[in-house]
């Protein structure tokens, strides 16, 4: 039974890992090294921050409250914590990172792709595979634990690892701490704080579900393995960009996923990491598709609308948003994560306080805080 409490927990790590592996996972990484070059090493202590630390601490204040994301936010009162948690999920959603996936997914595979297949019907089809794969929802954390995750891992290290070992020249771009505070906020584009909150739920769930007897230590010992899963990957990635910026030359962001696997695996070997990419930014759109859906069901209609209902309202706002692609998405999103994430980190920190018997106001900080990120993001 300890054997297979100890596979479960890495089965459950490694999910985590694909859960929270999406579009800007691949791309803000990738970006980061491309830009800072020789400041690589900062700008990454400033990714993992924002990008590791801080979803983890989300999925610890989450589970502080009965493992329930509305018990979390209603700490700022009922009424504005289902405004502000259903406001965030959508911008998670379908308004933010599952069409955000999805255009990633196209940009990747895109010169694979028949001429005739453009953005619109890449997205409709996606769309519909999300719709199909995230109804049987039961199933959904095991099977992405066994089966995608491993296929994953592997093909990133193999990037990882040759990208590595190629090498290449790099100059330093800036200053120490401009390197660092570029880590910082190109780790809000991961935009897994925000999904912490809501994933929080789905694996503690599948936890309580094996019955463990010490359920806070299974989730602290999968956070880890998630964890130093997606920090490896942050930083394998960021190098292998840097080293890599004089062989691909100028290219937009949202290629950039493609001219790195093209340039260190050349063509066959990219199609096919390329193609296992798309599958994962898949699994995370079916993984926020599932949160979304279920949020409209349960929290936000008490159960009036049905499940499949709430889904294929939830992939058809996904298909407009999608048609935007990755450049037009990403405008829309910078602005917002950069007034919502300084706010979130204070309440999930305050939270996390006062979980633990503290006498502290929360939502007066909270505000505080929003008020001036929301100032500053509409004049950057």
């Amino acid at each position: 039974m300890k054997t297979q409490s100890f596979f479960q927990t890495i089965a459950t790590g490694f999910a985590m890992f694909s859960m929270f592996f999406g579009a800007g996972n691949a791309i803000f990484p990738l970006a980061l090294g491309y830009e800072v070059q020789g400041g690589a090493a900062f700008a990454i202590g400033g990714l993992l921050i924002s990008a590791v630390l801080l979803p983890f601490l989300g999925l610890v204040g989450v589970y502080r409250y009965q493992g329930e994301t509305q018990n979390f936010f209603d700490t700022l009162g009922k009424k504005e914590g289902l405004i502000i948690s259903f406001f965030i999920l959508g911008v998670l959603g379908p308004c933010g990172a599952i069409p955000r996936c999805i255009a990633l997914s196209y940009a990747t595979i895109k010169p694979h792709l028949p001429d005739f297949i453009g953005i619109a019907p890449f997205s409709l089809i996606s769309c519909i595979l999300i719709f199909l794969l995230t109804l049987p929802k039961k199933k959904f954390i095991s099977i992405i634990g066994a089966y995608l995750t491993p296929i994953l891992l592997l093909s990133l290290a193999v990037l990882i690892a040759k990208g590595l070992y190629q090498g290449g020249p790099m100059e330093m771009n800036g200053t120490r701490f401009s390197s660092f505070m570029t880590g910082l906020k190109e780790g809000y584009g991961t935009m897994d704080l925000i999904s912490s909150f809501f994933f929080a739920p789905v694996i503690i769930g599948a936890i309580r579900k094996e019955g463990c007897p010490n359920q806070g230590l299974k989730l602290f010992l999968s956070c880890l393995i998630g964890a130093i899963l997606l920090s490896l990957t942050y930083i394998g990635f960021c190098l292998i960009a840097a080293f890599s910026k004089e062989g691909i030359g100028a290219v937009g962001l949202e290629d950039l996923m493609h001219s790195v696997a093209y340039t260190i695996l050349g063509t066959q070997g990219s199609f096919v990491l390329c193609l296992i990419i798309a599958l994962a930014c898949l699994t995370t759109a079916v993984a926020i598709s599932l949160v979304f859906a279920d949020f409209l069901t349960n929290t936000l209609t008490k159960g009036k609308l049905r499940y499949e209902t709430s889904l294929l309202i939830t992939c058809f706002a996904t298909f407009l948003f999608a048609t935007l692609e990755f450049s037009g998405i990403r405008t829309l999103l910078t602005p917002l994560l950069v007034a919502l994430y300084p706010a979130l980190f204070v309440l999930t920190v305050l939270n996390i306080c006062k979980s633990f018997g503290m006498q502290i106001e929360v939502r007066i900080p909270f505000y505080c805080v929003l008020t001036v990120s929301s100032i500053y993001s509409l004049l950057m």
